[in-house]
């Protein structure tokens, strides 16, 4: 692990902080990761449960020990997200992970518009289509499409 990476410190166990991969990992044990993608997602930043003993969320059957209420990335290491997304540090400061991660005008058409996102494959162009678990054509209506599974 680069020791130039910024350290967070929960429950007494230092993590690096690595905004290439949206992860914490424990500074005196690289194989403990806790991944952006499994924790919730708040507006200023992210809350999961924690195990003092895993030093890491809990698996089945084992207690929370602690709630976490991690920052966002853009407050752990702003230096770092101005890096990866190429822009000043002063408009990291006045941002947030959401703001700088999601496309205003995609989660719009998705979420307030229930516009399904598309894919071209081969010059064919397929709706991404999650309940129905497929790829769906967009103009051929009796092709089966593209099962996720397939």
């Amino acid at each position: 692990m680069e020791s130039e990476l910024p350290i967070y410190t929960i429950e007494g166990t230092d993590f690096y902080v690595d905004v290439n991969s949206f992860r914490l990992t424990e500074v005196g044990n690289p194989e403990n990761v806790i991944a952006c993608t499994d924790m919730a997602d708040f507006w200023d930043g992210y809350r999961f449960d924690y195990n003092k003993e895993r030093k890491n969320i809990p698996g089945f059957y084992q207690r929370t020990d602690a709630v976490i209420a991690l920052p966002g990335f853009t407050v752990l290491d702003p230096e770092g997200m101005a890096k990866r997304f190429c822009i000043s540090i002063d408009q990291v400061k006045a941002t947030t992970d959401f703001d700088l991660l999601v496309d205003p005008v995609s989660f719009d058409l998705r979420v307030n518009k229930g516009v399904l996102p598309t894919l071209t494959i081969s010059g064919h162009i397929f709706y991404v289509d999650i309940r129905m678990d497929m790829l769906r054509p967009k103009d051929d209506f009796l092709s089966r499409g593209i099962k996720f599974s397939d």
